[in-house]
């Protein structure tokens, strides 16, 4: 199964590291990555892994722009799983594989207190548009 998975960024976080762990170690499965950000820390360690990687570069540059560069990508690779990390990713990765015909859409959320008051306003505004969703 060609399984692509969506994350903010490839930084020094957890999220990554999870992400990283889980596609060097399933060997059933394809693994392709799409940051929404940069390489960061683990771009190069999933290119020296086999795992096909692509770094969007979108800070900051708005959910139009976002969605019509992730909507390409996901066009060219046709996955059969999209795996989302993260909410902003979560977000763009849902709109675009939806309006793409893809059925098989996974959320990683990885927190759950949101609602608190923690995280940034935007974030928590993508959170409220996910809860809609």
């Amino acid at each position: 199964m060609d399984v692509l998975h969506v994350i903010t960024g490839l930084g020094n976080g957890g999220a990554e590291q999870s992400l990283f762990k889980f596609c060097v170690n399933d060997l059933e499965d394809r693994h392709f990555v799409v940051s929404l950000d940069s390489e960061g820390r683990y771009g190069p360690l999933f290119r020296e892994a086999g795992v096909g990687v692509v770094a969007l570069g979108l800070r900051g540059a708005g959910i139009f722009r976002g969605l019509l560069a992730l909507r390409r990508v996901l066009a060219s690779q046709s996955p059969d799983v999209v795996h989302a990390w993260m909410p902003h990713a979560t977000l763009l990765s849902s709109l675009a594989a939806k309006s793409l015909g893809v059925r098989r859409i996974h959320w990683g959320v990885r927190a759950s207190d949101y609602g608190t008051g923690l995280g940034s306003l935007r974030t928590r505004l993508t959170v409220a548009a996910l809860a809609l969703l």
